[in-house]
């Protein structure tokens, strides 16, 4: 009898290490098989993507920083400034530095970064499985719940799967957080790692979530606090009392310092750039105009349907009532409960964010990640009615339902990205080396303001790989070119000077570019003339001169005969005689929306304050002449310094919400 229970004993232990195993070695297989197929799935494009262009060759001019550990800053982003983190630029890094540097896998650099992408949606993959898993319990009902998931996702952004741009890289680790959240809410610990994790990445990832992960979390804990008790307060720990922070605190310690290790690179950046990009951050928040319930509303209500609102709201409460009523009594009940609550705060999250922190309600991308919302609540849905069907059958209808799903995800992620034309410009070696003979590096370019961003950033980085700086951004910098393009006043002095537009505005034969290729034209500026006196020159019949000569940061596309200042400060760039012309005289009006309006404008020539002029309805529009210095070089920066641009949307004038100061009519000299 008693070696029989020691054998019983023995068979149970085997029988529970195996388990434990398996539950250990089961996520981890799952997860390679996923990023294995998604690498499958997508290896043509793989195969062809050499030479990137846009943001993708913006954000790999950062992760060239990262693969030496140099980088604690984020990728661009359009408002002019870096985003919190480099958390999902490390991990691009990692895979063009082991799947290019030093394996060769990949055939390129950035098709290195691609195989990384699918490793890491395989990740999140994996973890959203897991989630699925404790709420079902069983494996057959996991693989329905994630197929459902997944199909859901892949007919409402397959792009999310095997995507390098970055919206679409936020949207499985808020689905992660948005699971987590649910298990939070219901005093569960098991979630308290997955939901600092997928909060870093999404903070390093865009501002935006620091106020919706915080307004998700603090609603998280308030539900919490309703749950434990009334509702469910047998089975949901409280998470302010005592005993469930001490009984929770190794697990609570471990996610605060991995947050923490998210947030380190953000504080790194602002003692070293002291005030740093919080003061960026503040600086647009405040500035922001905020717009309508109604309007928000609308925007978060189309990634559900694009139906009016008032169906939209709908379809949301008849779901959230199936969920709700099928799961009453059962033992699942809890967790359902918890969904329904991270799916309000997730709501909540983006209408908030929409409400307050989009400049423009049209870029339907800026919520992309909210598509999670459905897919989860859809997941949810399926579970419902897969513990309602009667077992007879049951495996093999599951069976068959993971089958179609799984196969119609496939036909959805095999499609190629919309992106995947910047994925491969291959005349950017050639458009490298005949840059290379235009003269002495690093040159320096004027950029002007029509389109021509994505080649020129794109054979920034691959001239970055080679080791070679071989431009700095004068006029015309951009965020996304990097800080570290920024022309010194060395480079200015002493480089070789040219002005940069596409070739499709080159349309003059008055000047002939040094170099003409891929859509980009290259002006040698010494070659350009100058202004002299007595020479008036309107905007109406000089558009190219001003597009690509004069204008720098901080203006609008020419209107009829005039061009606008956008935000506080513009600038120009000219070129004149210094021995005749003495002064230069700008024919400005201001943006006035109301009869009290006064408009201050200050000038400064190179960076000196020279002049300031008052704008009011009484006298709307002057000539402002600026007095040329002595012994002034030939090319002169002029800028103008706005007291108060307003648009005319926030002043309810049309829905234009353009920064609007002043007009420029013309320029002439004396």
């Amino acid at each position: 009898m008693r070696l029989e229970t020691e054998h019983a004993n023995r068979v149970k232990h085997d029988i529970s290490g195996l388990r434990l195993r398996w539950d250990v070695l089961g996520p981890v297989l799952f997860f390679f098989v996923i990023a294995l197929v998604l690498a499958i799935v997508n290896r043509h494009i793989i195969a062809n993507a050499h030479f990137e262009v846009g943001d993708f060759a913006a954000n790999s001019l950062l992760i060239q920083d990262a693969k030496s550990l140099k980088l604690f800053k984020g990728n661009y982003s359009r408002i002019g400034f870096n985003h919190p983190g480099p958390a999902i630029l490390y991990v691009l890094a990692l895979g063009e530095l082991l799947f290019y540097d030093w394996t060769r896998i990949a055939p390129s650099p950035f098709a290195g970064q691609l195989l990384a992408i699918a490793f890491y949606s395989a990740f999140w993959i994996t973890l959203v499985g897991a989630f699925f898993k404790r709420l079902s319990t069983s494996y057959l009902a996991t693989a329905l719940l994630l197929t459902t998931f997944l199909s859901v996702t892949a007919f409402s952004q397959y792009q999310v799967f095997a995507s390098a741009w970055f919206p679409h890289l936020y949207y499985f680790p808020f689905a992660v957080f948005t699971l987590a959240i649910a298990r939070f809410a219901c005093g569960r610990s098991d979630s308290l790692l997955p939901l600092a994790i997928s909060c870093g990445f999404l903070i390093n990832g865009h501002v935006s979530f620091v106020a919706i992960t915080a307004l998700m979390l603090a609603g998280a804990l308030l539900a919490n606090q309703a749950l434990s008790r009334t509702v469910v307060k047998r089975t949901c720990p409280n998470w302010l009392s005592w005993n469930t922070l001490y009984t929770n605190r190794r697990a609570l310690l471990t996610a605060f310092a991995a947050l923490m290790a998210f947030l380190a690179p953000l504080a790194i950046e602002t003692i070293v750039h002291f005030p740093g990009p919080i003061a960026n951050y503040i600086n647009y928040s405040s500035g922001q105009t905020r717009n309508g319930l109604r309007e928000s509303l609308r925007f978060v209500g189309s990634y559900w349907a694009n139906g009016p609102l008032s169906l939209t709201s709908m379809w949301i409460i008849l779901l959230s009532g199936f969920l709700y009523v099928s799961a009453k009594g059962e033992e699942y009940f809890d967790d359902v409960l918890g969904l329904l609550t991270a799916l309000v705060l997730a709501t909540a999250g983006l209408l908030f964010y929409a409400s307050m922190g989009i400049d423009d309600l049209s870029y339907q991308y800026l919520g992309l990640f909210y598509y999670s919302a459905p897919a989860i609540a859809a997941a949810a849905a399926a579970y419902c009615v897969y513990a309602r069907i009667h077992p007879q059958g049951k495996a093999v209808l599951t069976c068959i339902a993971v089958a179609i799903g799984l196969g119609l995800t496939y036909t959805k992620v095999r499609q190629p990205s919309e992106y995947i034309g910047q994925y491969n410009q291959p005349e950017i070696p050639v458009l490298f080396q005949q840059m290379t003979g235009l003269g002495r590096l690093p040159l320096v370019l004027d950029r002007d303001l029509t389109p021509n961003w994505p080649i020129l950033v794109g054979v920034e980085a691959y001239a970055k790989r080679k080791g070679v700086e071989l431009f700095c951004v004068n006029r015309g910098w951009h965020i996304l070119f990097t800080d570290k393009s920024r022309c010194t006043e060395s480079a200015l002095r002493t480089g070789n000077r040219f002005i940069v537009t596409s070739s499709s505005a080159s349309n003059t034969t008055e000047w002939k570019p040094s170099l003409d290729y891929l859509g980009l034209s290259f002006y040698r500026v010494e070659s350009l003339p100058a202004i002299s006196t007595q020479q008036a020159l309107p905007v109406e019949s000089n558009r190219f001169f001003y597009a690509n000569y004069v204008l720098g940061n901080g203006w609008s596309a020419i209107e009829t005969d005039f061009v606008w200042s956008l935000g506080r400060e513009s600038e120009l760039s000219l070129k004149i005689d210094p021995h005749t012309v003495k002064r230069i005289n700008l024919d400005l009006s201001a943006f006035l929306p109301r009869p009290d309006s006064v408009q201050q404008l200050s000038v400064k020539l190179n960076n000196v304050a020279v002049a300031q002029f008052t704008f009011t309805a009484d006298a709307p529009s002057k000539a402002c002449p600026i007095n040329i210095p002595e012994n002034s070089n030939e090319l002169i920066d002029v800028k103008l310094v706005v007291s108060n641009p307003s648009s005319p949307k926030a002043e309810h004038l049309s829905g234009d919400p353009r920064m609007l100061g002043v007009a420029l009519h013309g320029i002439n000299a004396e």
